[in-house]
C-alpha cells in the first residue's frame, strides 16, 4: 500500500497482473503502470502538471470524461504524471 496525502520527489508504482490505485500522493514525478489491470490516480493537484497517459487496450478517462484511447499528453507543468495500462483503463481525477 502506498501512503496517502504525502509529497515525494518521485513515485513508481508498477504491477503486472493487478490494478494500481494511487490516491492523494503528490510527487514531482509519478510513474504508475499496469500490464493487465486498471490504473487510477485521484486526489492530486494537476494544475501545474504534465500528463503523459497511455493505454494499449483500454480507455483514458480524465476527471470523469472519456478522453481517448491510445496516448494523451497534456500540460507543460513541472510535475509529471505518467500513467499507463497495457490491458486496462487509465482513470485520472484531480482535486
Amino acid at each position: 500500500m502506498v501512503p496517502t496525502t504525502v509529497e515525494l520527489a518521485s513515485v513508481d508504482a508498477t504491477t503486472g497482473l493487478s490494478s494500481v490505485d494511487l490516491q492523494g500522493v503528490e510527487a514531482a514525478r509519478a510513474d504508475v503502470s499496469s500490464q493487465m489491470g486498471d490504473v487510477s490516480v485521484s486526489g492530486v493537484d494537476l494544475s501545474s502538471a504534465t500528463l503523459e497517459l497511455f493505454v494499449d487496450m483500454g480507455q483514458i478517462t480524465l476527471d470523469g470524461s472519456a478522453v481517448f484511447s491510445g496516448t494523451v499528453v497534456r500540460g507543460t507543468g513541472e510535475k509529471v504524471l505518467a500513467a499507463s495500462a497495457q490491458m486496462g483503463d487509465v482513470n485520472v481525477t484531480a482535486l
